[in-house]
């Protein structure tokens, strides 16, 4: 996928502030964008494992709000997220600056032609695992399939780095269900799918994907 203009203006901005040096670019945008052009996404992930003031965050906005006249900004805060709409042009833009006191197995880095520091594909597939385990949601589990495509990953080496990254034990039964689950609801977001849009073809390979993985555990389990 393409970043519209918006969002490439955004990251220019951010990229140019104080906050590129706590906060780098994550997220399934970024997913798309970068590493696997698979689907439309549209929101901007921003994580940081130190915790910055909302106050510093909003300062910030509303500069960026001057000097790419912006139409609109409206912000709230949600736990650890600090979340922004932003409206020009009549198109409306969502980021998120979330406090992720998780730190990157893989040290976040600046590449060609992004203005922020990335995360590197492990620290993305970790996250998803972790996100697919905890709301089982179909973008999760179709990032997942196209990241272990890509890197030949198996969901055993995907769970590992998730169980480091976050130091805890991952159910792979239940994983497994929860890629099913996800699989069964391809149809809610087939509009955002531009590499497969065969949603029985691309349920089936979910389904092998975790499906080895939950048999296996399943029979140590067993045995």
């Amino acid at each position: 996928m393409k970043l519209t203009a918006l969002q490439n203006q955004l990251l220019a901005a951010i990229g140019q502030s104080d906050l590129a040096n706590y906060f780098y670019w994550t997220g399934g945008t970024l997913l798309s964008a970068h590493y696997l052009h698979h689907r439309e996404s549209e929101d901007l992930d921003f994580f940081s494992d130190d915790l910055i003031a909302e106050e510093v965050v909003l300062m910030t906005m509303q500069r960026i709000k001057r000097s790419l006249k912006l139409a609109g900004l409206s912000q709230r805060t949600h736990l650890n997220r600090q979340q922004y709409q932003l409206k020009k042009g009549g198109k409306t833009l969502k980021i998120e600056f979330v406090y992720f006191p998780f730190p990157a197995i893989m040290k976040p880095k600046k590449v060609a032609p992004w203005p922020v520091r990335v995360a590197q594909l492990k620290d993305i597939a970790a996250n998803k695992i972790f996100a697919l385990y905890e709301r089982g949601e179909p973008k999760d589990a179709v990032d997942l399939f196209y990241i272990a495509e890509k890197k030949s990953w198996g969901i055993k080496q995907l769970t590992a780095l998730a169980s480091k990254k976050f130091g805890i034990d991952i159910d792979q039964a239940k994983l497994a269900s929860q890629a099913f689950a996800a699989a069964a609801k391809l149809s809610a977001i087939k509009p955002l799918l531009t590499k497969e849009k065969n949603l029985a073809r691309l349920k089936q390979s979910i389904e092998a994907l975790f499906s080895s993985a939950g048999k296996t555990y399943l029979s140590t389990l067993l045995a």
